[in-house]
């Protein structure tokens, strides 16, 4: 089981990195924040569904095609946990590299949605949250709890759907 989950993090993983590049250079420059937005979340929904693939797998071909809710929560929670911990190496990676150039994307986003008394409230909260905003580690854990919540949700619904008993 335990190569199953690595082998499965590991392509869960791969796809969320590939499909993060991609999303930010060829969809959020010339789409926007917002296409950005929903391309990223569906990308980590895309990636994640390796988790239900890895539980179908382990039903079919390892335990002779009977598996308890358990058993899938349990595989589906560590491919959600080890993808989310390399997500987070790679996106503290990602923010250190283009971190800068993220940030003034995002606030000229911001300078473009909001009126100028919506924007200087805007500008006063990112002062006041610079020293965590600016962190590579703090935007690498944000990225870990989001693709570890989303493969959580996946995890649960994929062993309910998958569970068999013989």
């Amino acid at each position: 089981m335990k190569q199953l989950i690595v082998r499965y993090a590991l392509i869960a993983t791969g796809l969320l990195c590939v499909l993060g590049l991609l999303n930010w250079f060829l969809i959020a420059r010339p789409l926007g924040y917002q296409a950005s937005e929903i391309v990223g979340y569906l990308s980590m929904i895309a990636a994640l569904s390796t988790i239900f693939f890895a539980i179908k797998h382990y039903r079919s071909q390892l335990s002779g095609g009977t598996l308890t809710f358990g058993q899938g929560f349990r595989i589906g929670i560590w491919i959600t946990l080890i993808t989310s911990a390399m997500f987070f190496i790679y996106s503290c990676f990602y923010f250190m590299v283009f971190g800068d150039e993220f940030m003034a994307w995002a606030d000229a986003h911001f300078k473009e949605q909001y009126d100028t008394q919506q924007y200087q409230a805007y500008l006063s909260q990112m002062e006041q949250m610079d020293p965590l905003y600016s962190s590579a580690v703090f935007q690498g854990l944000v990225m870990f709890l989001t693709v570890f919540f989303i493969g959580l949700i996946i995890s649960l619904i994929s062993a309910s759907v998958l569970k068999r008993t013989a």
